[in-house]
């Protein structure tokens, strides 16, 4: 019950700061965005033409009202339709959000345990070589950045010029095996990137934990670390 209570109650603290996140994205869209009434209507429009378009995209109507259906529209998600093909952009969402959650889902799992595994090998030998040793992979793995990592990624197992075995474009998945082929390569790159801070993180936790006075009592009671 209580931590029921104190998640509602950080819910209602929260929403003053999510008004004025949007309240400030708001006013620099509006005042410092681009317009999209000559977007649409090329060169060399009409005044009748440039008023009926942007009667139509709301800029006529005062800020308050449009940024209250702004917020109407957030809490509706309803984000309008794509100016490439017409589909609603929350239809884009349901169909390609699954995709972006089946190929990230196995790299963030498998970072965080391996980098949970590294972690306690380097907290239980705290000190030794094997700790400094993971630790300064951890580093080196921190200072290479993502972009650089999927791009030798893709050369090393998908290119011409690497092993080619794996595909980068597209998404034909009809088994399992399919799925596989098209998750390694972005699985290898964020594990790859994420296992050095993943690491460092959980290895101060755990030394953290080593050092507080319940460990320390439960090994003066014989307790094995």
């Amino acid at each position: 019950v209580e931590i029921l209570r104190y998640s509602i109650r950080k819910l209602i603290s929260g929403i003053p700061l999510v008004l004025g996140v949007t309240f400030i994205s708001f006013l620099l869209m509006v005042y410092f965005g681009p317009d999209k009434t000559y977007e649409l209507l090329g060169k060399n429009p009409t005044l009748e033409q440039i008023e009926e378009v942007r009667r139509e995209l709301g800029y006529d109507r005062p800020f308050l009202t449009r940024y209250g259906l702004y917020l109407e529209e957030i809490v509706t998600l309803n984000f309008g339709s794509s100016e490439s093909s017409g589909e609603p952009v929350s239809s884009l969402l349901a169909r390609t959000i699954p995709v972006s959650i089946a190929l990230i889902t196995p790299g963030f799992v498998l970072g965080n345990l391996l980098g949970l595994l590294f972690a306690l090998i380097a907290a239980y030998h705290r000190g030794t070589w094997a700790d400094k040793f993971i630790m300064g992979a951890a580093a080196v793995g921190m200072s290479i950045s993502f972009l650089i990592a999927i791009i030798a990624f893709q050369i090393i197992f998908s290119s011409n010029f690497g092993l080619g075995l794996f595909p980068v474009r597209g998404w034909n998945i009809h088994s399992f095996g399919d799925y596989l082929s098209y998750v390694t390569v972005p699985t290898l790159a964020t594990v790859f990137v994420a296992l050095g801070y993943n690491t460092r993180f959980y290895r101060a936790v755990i030394v953290e934990e080593m050092t507080r006075d319940h460990v320390r009592t439960a090994k003066a009671f014989g307790t094995p670390p």
